[in-house]
């Protein structure tokens, strides 16, 4: 989604769990872990901002690319603003995918019955699940009288 090249996402990935480990780490080593931390946030900008220059030449499909042709107020964001959207959505984005992916693959390793009715019919068993999340979360979070808008484009890109 960001645009992360493949030749890259290793180095992407070491950072992530250098910050990852950081924000569960202290006691007597708290200052060891801090600098890991800073170099790993050193690394990423490293690794981010040829990418932010090429995205403003040269602009593709990613969100890296819309967030340098945003326009706030008439102006387009600096490259330090880019920056810091570029590690909150790469950190956030990641933690928040790779623990959802490993508590799904938990949940069908628990559940073989689940796990056998997903692999009958991948389908109807996404519908049931998407179908059952709504009627738990979505009265939750939809106002009174307005319509739900459900955009599945992203779904099934494996």
């Amino acid at each position: 989604m960001l645009g992360i090249p493949p030749c890259n996402r290793d180095a992407f990935q070491r950072a992530n769990e250098t910050l990852v480990s950081f924000s569960v780490r202290g006691g007597p080593k708290l200052r060891e872990h801090a600098l890991e931390a800073n170099d790993a946030l050193l690394q990423l900008t490293a690794l981010f901002t040829p990418l932010i220059e090429e995205r403003r030449k040269f602009p593709k499909a990613d969100l890296i690319s819309a967030l340098v042709r945003a326009d706030v107020v008439g102006e387009e964001l600096d490259d330090a603003v880019v920056l810091a959207f570029c590690f909150f959505l790469f950190l956030a984005g990641h933690e928040a995918t790779t623990s959802s992916i490993t508590s799904g693959v938990l949940l069908l390793l628990k559940n073989p019955s689940e796990h056998d009715k997903l692999l009958r019919d991948p389908d109807a068993y996404c519908r049931h699940l998407l179908k059952r999340f709504f009627v738990v979360n979505l009265p939750h979070s939809v106002p009174c009288g307005r319509r739900p808008k459900i955009w599945s484009f992203a779904a099934r890109r494996f």
